[in-house]
């Protein structure tokens, strides 16, 4: 029968520590004085782990053996065992979820999380935010070259790594903006979790996300919940979505939808001067322009056309060409209108320096403004916005609109009950009303500064004067100047369309604007009509492509007459009359 002894070093020599230290620690009681037992049983706690019990171990060799090679050897192991000791003290201790029993990573130790839901936030209970940003989902679909497909509001969209698509009928997806389709917070589009519907509830009725491979459109692909899909968006991104706050300042919304670059922004953080704002720091190392700025962070949707007049077909420009009045009367007028807010051709009767038959006299030469809607001030927005309509609707009314020609949207929308029609005229005559106040120039930028107090009305009467000389828009002037930074031109043209917005609803009245209900049976009839025109109108192109058969009927003609007219003539030309037959005399 083997002794403990044995039994301990052959399960050091195994691999077996804890079995050896058990082995091991017996032994050593029955024999104190047996160094070689005390050093492999120091050896095995500090295999084990056991780095305080090792440290024990090689002292009580140091402190009684007289062995010169076993003291060699203990010293070493203990100064190996303290190196150990203060490794793991500096080694990070391992987190465990609550819930599932999960190991965190290291990283997510300052905010710990898990893929289950849970999270530290939470205080040690299931916790998830309620709302995702879209420019994050975007980065999980271009890092695991993925599409996400999402119900709101019964439109399905499909989110892609660069943009987001309507699903139309079938697989055929059209694109849409953004910021159209989903709400903004801090100017950044994001999915809230209220207002989702389950993506395939026959399937699963608590899924709300579907994530298949960008270039799959046929199977099933992976159903997530919403606690679910945000853990997996944050173990795909490499952070907590739900915890962490994006950049919303003026580069980081840039960066958010392709504008500039994460570089181009660093750099600009980089090399910015004190005081210095973001914006102005990138327009001065002209990473973007002030026109860029404004698109990337209001966005084109919302912008459109700008409605202003040419610095030429300006009042004042054109009685200053026509030298009606001095350039220095011109400036004055101008700056006494940002302390008035009166019509300039107004003061400048007041100020006598033109008549009002010569003010009378160049409105006339003055060409009208063509005002242009944004996309967001189309009529299919304003009713998607109001609740009254889907952007599916909205896709397959415009196609009904395409095919039958001359037929507005607003009668096809009533005439399908896809939208009420007092909404529908209402939404028309506010378009009116906005073009209106567009043509108008109603809710001047350099009032609504004043108005944030992002500027005097001393400073907006100078560079009023200063766009006499230099003929460049309003806000450009003002930041050239550094009377207003790029983010304050920023908040004043919001504020501008805002205000312009509650105006039209303001004055709208929707009598101008009535809308003509048919039943389906009539729009069905309105169909084959349109096709019936269409068919006739390709027939008569096709008839018109073909060559005309009339220049050979014509030659043809032409030559049957010339036949003619030679047999007749062969025939009138005299013949010379036969000798008559001699009868023979006999």
């Amino acid at each position: 029968m083997k002794s403990s002894i044995d039994l301990g070093v052959q399960a050091f020599k195994d691999g077996r520590f804890s079995d050896a230290i058990t082995f091991l620690e017996s032994s050593t009681k029955f024999h104190p004085d047996n160094y070689k037992l005390w050093l492999m049983l120091a050896r095995a706690y500090q295999k084990d782990l056991q780095l305080e019990k090792a440290s024990e171990a090689y002292s009580q060799v140091l402190g009684g053996c007289s062995d010169d090679a076993l003291i060699q050897v203990a010293k070493q192991g203990l100064e190996a065992a303290k190196q150990d000791q203060n490794a793991a003290l500096n080694r990070p201790k391992e987190l465990f979820c609550p819930e599932c029993g999960t190991a965190i990573p290291a990283p997510r130790h300052s905010n710990p999380w898990c893929l289950c839901g849970w999270s530290a936030k939470g205080a040690g209970r299931t916790s998830h935010s309620s709302f995702i940003y879209l420019k994050d989902a975007q980065s999980y679909c271009r890092k695991h070259r993925v599409k996400i497909y999402l119900k709101r509001k019964n439109d399905i969209f499909v989110i892609l790594e660069d943009s987001v698509e309507l699903q139309g009928l079938g697989t055929k997806t059209f694109p849409v903006d953004g910021r159209l389709a989903f709400p903004l917070r801090e100017r950044l589009a994001y999915i809230s979790q209220d207002e989702l519907i389950p993506i395939l509830p026959k399937v699963n009725n608590d899924a709300l996300f579907r994530e298949r491979n960008a270039l799959d459109n046929s199977t099933m692909g992976r159903l997530y919940n919403w606690g679910a899909f945000l853990a997996r968006l944050s173990e795909g991104v490499g952070f907590d979505v739900s915890l962490r706050q994006p950049d919303i300042s003026v580069g980081g919304v840039l960066v958010a939808y392709g504008y500039i670059s994460q570089a181009m922004l660093e750099q600009a953080l980089d090399q910015r001067v004190n005081g210095e704002t973001i914006g102005q720091s990138l327009i001065r190392m002209e990473l973007c322009s002030l026109d860029t700025l404004i698109e990337g962070v209001i966005g084109r949707s919302r912008l459109g056309n700008v409605c202003t007049r040419h610095a030429n077909n300006r009042l004042g420009a054109i009685l200053l060409h026509e030298e009606i009045i001095s350039e220095k009367q011109l400036k004055q007028a101008l700056f006494f209108q940002s302390q008035m807010n009166r019509p300039i051709g107004e003061l400048l009767i007041q100020l006598h320096c033109c008549k009002e038959e010569d003010v009378k006299a160049a409105l006339k030469k003055q060409r009208p403004i063509k005002a242009e809607l944004a996309e967001a001030d189309y009529l299919g927005e304003v009713l998607i916005q109001q609740g009254q309509l889907t952007r599916t609707d909205l896709l397959q009314a415009l196609s009904e609109e395409q095919f039958q020609v001359k037929r507005p949207l607003g009668e096809i929308l009533a005439s399908m009950n896809w939208a009420n029609p007092k909404s529908i005229k209402r939404a028309l005559g506010w378009q009116t009303e906005k073009k209106r106040l567009l043509a108008e120039g109603a809710v001047r930028l350099g009032q609504v500064l004043i108005d944030l107090k992002f500027i005097s009305s001393d400073i907006l009467g100078q560079v009023l004067s200063e766009q006499v000389s230099f003929p460049r828009p309003l806000g450009q002037l003002m930041v050239e100047k550094g009377f207003c930074t790029p983010e304050q031109i920023l908040n004043g043209i919001e504020e501008q369309i805002n205000r312009r917005n509650r105006l039209a609803w303001q004055g709208d009245q929707g009598e101008a604007h009535e809308v003509k209900v048919v039943s389906r049976s009539q729009l069905t009839k309105a169909k084959k009509e349109a096709v019936k025109k269409e068919h006739q109108r390709v027939e008569k192109e096709r008839k018109a492509k073909q060559p005309s058969k009339l220049p050979l009927i014509v030659a043809a003609l032409v030559a049957l007459a010339l036949v003619f007219g030679a047999s007749q003539l062969f025939m009138a030309i005299p013949q010379k009359p036969k000798p008559a037959p001699q009868r023979p005399h006999f």
